[in-house]
């Protein structure tokens, strides 16, 4: 919805400006995409993903078209099939930033390794080149991707003892044409301290593993099988053990294993350099991974093997399992959040203004509203209230800064509360609206209960009232 409501401002420098007030704390790319599929399309459910569902399918595409070259059909076709088995897909149907992401990191890797062997320099140079720079114009963790890159282009330095300088000036430029973000970054680092996620604990490391892989552990018979098949390729007593010539040259294999890395570069990053650190931030290492599995199950060969056709093999029947499951019975239509809310809805339609308590839910809450009822939802917002009881003040930031550019009903907390004796307030996940309410002394009466939320009277001291007056 923050995607929806940025893409509707007038102009790409007003949405230019209202990044430099914190209303989105990403580079501006993905948004620039959304805004133009939307005056392509209109905007709807599908528009609005379609940079993300399109940079998933170009990311699974180029990822075929990368290893078909060196280790034959039946590997690519399971380097293809294999991100439907990690946290990838998720976030190919979200309005956000790593849909893209997949998609430039796919295609930077491609780009390089096809210049290093000398096709077609004219177009895979340059293309490396805007792959990169595109990557940290639509977030700013895609600076990642440079390290597996600088660290092939080491290796192949070191096996070739010269430098290649198209590449190294492709990584020069890419960095040089992020210059006009250092704006954006400065804004972005002010709230380095109060980021509401941290990279903290050594343990996140794993976690961001596990993140990736979850959807793959979770299926044990393909797990079983991609197991299986990596036994198969490297039993010592393999027929498939005769010699022959790799596809697969050794800057490539650097590079890949740098990028299987990429959650333990991304936790360093956020360590000791941005503050601020997610799982999702390191999508990209699904990527990694779906390519480095059927390079190992390959040996690197250039030729199918029964290990490569075993895998192969076993992720197809998965896929087509898994997508008879998922359409058989139909999917499940879209619930609207509000209209399977009655106890909200008769709470809209009462006279004055409903509170909504969670910071997550809100604006959800207030987009599928009805059009005459939008204008009874409220936000408290308040930096101060949310640091001391959350230890993040990164949503309020954002909802003060969405209202000046945006007709999102977000009102500063104490001023509402000075305003106000007594209202509704709608509790739907968490927040530290009803504790701040409870130490300012009002009174909170739970009025009923729906599946998926709470409505509450708060009525205020008239001691505060009168103090705010």
């Amino acid at each position: 919805i923050y995607t929806i409501l940025m893409s509707r401002l007038p102009s790409l420098p007003a949405m230019w400006t209202a990044a430099l007030d914190g209303v989105d704390l990403s580079p501006p790319l993905s948004l620039w995409l959304t805004r133009a599929a939307h005056q392509l399309a209109g905007v709807g459910h599908v528009s609005t993903r379609l940079p993300a569902m399109a940079g998933f399918a170009l990311a699974v595409l180029v990822i075929f078209a990368l290893l078909r070259r060196r280790v034959g059909s039946a590997a690519a076709i399971s380097g293809a099939l294999f991100p439907i088995f990690t946290a990838a897909p998720r976030y190919a149907s979200e309005a956000r930033a790593y849909g893209v992401m997949l998609a430039l990191f796919a295609a930077a890797l491609y780009c390089w390794a096809e210049a290093a062997k000398g096709r077609q320099r004219r177009v895979f140079v340059p293309g490396l080149a805007a792959a990169l720079a595109a990557s940290l114009w639509n977030h700013y963790y895609g600076v990642l991707v440079f390290a597996p890159i600088a660290a092939g282009e080491v290796a192949r330095m070191v096996r070739n003892r010269r430098a290649d300088p198209a590449v190294g000036a492709a990584l020069g430029v890419a960095l040089l044409a992020a210059a006009p973000l250092w704006p954006l970054v400065r804004v972005v680092s002010t709230q380095r301290a109060t980021f509401w996620a941290a990279a903290d604990r050594p343990e996140q490391i794993i976690e961001c593993y596990r993140f990736l892989l979850q959807p793959l552990l979770d299926a044990p018979l393909v797990l079983a099988g991609i197991g299986l098949a990596l036994i198969l390729a490297w039993w010592p007593t393999s027929p498939d053990d005769a010699d022959e010539t790799p596809g697969v040259p050794s800057h490539e294999c650097v590079a890949v294993i740098v990028a299987v890395a990429i959650p333990i570069l991304g936790f360093l990053l956020g360590r000791f350099v941005s503050g601020a650190f997610a799982p999702r931030y390191i999508l990209t290492g699904a990527l990694a991974i779906s390519i480095a599995v059927p390079l190992a199950v390959a040996r690197g060969r250039s030729r199918n093997t029964r290990a490569s056709l075993l895998m192969c093999a076993t992720l197809i029947i998965a896929v087509a399992t898994a997508a008879v499951r998922a359409w058989y019975p139909a999917p499940l239509p879209f619930t609207d959040p509000v209209a399977s809310r009655p106890l909200l809805t008769d709470s809209l339609r009462s006279p004055g203004p409903t509170v909504v308590s969670s910071s997550l839910q809100f604006l959800q809450l207030w987009y599928y509203a009805p059009p005459e009822l939008k204008h009874r939802l409220r936000y408290l917002a308040s930096r101060e209230q949310a640091l001391r009881r959350t230890g993040s003040d990164t949503m309020d930031r954002g909802y003060e800064a969405l209202a000046r550019v945006a007709p999102v009903p977000v009102v500063d907390f104490e001023v509402f509360v000075a305003a106000h004796t007594d209202f509704r307030l709608y509790e739907a996940g968490s927040g530290w609206l009803l504790d701040a309410l409870r130490d300012a002394g009002a009174t909170v009466e739970l009025v009923a209960t729906e599946p998926g939320g709470r409505l509450y009277m708060i009525r205020m001291p008239q001691g505060r009232q009168e103090t705010g007056r």
